[in-house]
């Protein structure tokens, strides 16, 4: 393995773990350090999950489906925390059952980071055939 994959390959995972990181602190911060924050962390799990189980089994591994989970996910976790912490359009006071939003979060949350594998491993296959 030359020195320039091992590198780019040292990025990717650098990149992968900050970025994981990052929307992980997001959550919690935005979720006031609740420990419900653990549930609405579900998706970023299944992307680590992921992201080792290709790590292992593989001699070249493919790193792309995980980062297309973590960030598939994360187009749908965001805004709505965005929208509830800034209580856009109402979203966090219009109804005092908005609160329920969250716990179906990950589910949702769940369909963005499946489509976001799918693309990310035609990517992979293209890039990597």
């Amino acid at each position: 393995m030359s020195i320039k994959r091992e590198v780019s390959m040292s990025l990717r995972r650098d990149l992968f773990y900050i970025l994981m990181v990052i929307f992980a602190a997001f959550i919690f911060v935005t979720e006031e350090f609740n420990p419900f924050a653990f549930w609405n962390m579900l998706p970023i799990l299944v992307a680590f999950g992921i992201y080792g189980r290709w790590r292992q089994n593989a001699p070249n591994p493919r790193r792309y489906p995980a980062f297309g989970c973590l960030i598939g996910a994360m187009l749908l976790i965001v805004p709505v925390h965005i929208a509830w912490l800034f209580d856009i359009g109402g979203f966090a006071s219009g109804s005092s059952t908005s609160g329920i939003t969250f716990l179906f979060l990950p589910f949702f949350a769940l369909v963005p980071a499946v489509i976001g594998c799918i693309v990310a491993m035609g990517i992979d296959q293209f890039k990597n055939p």
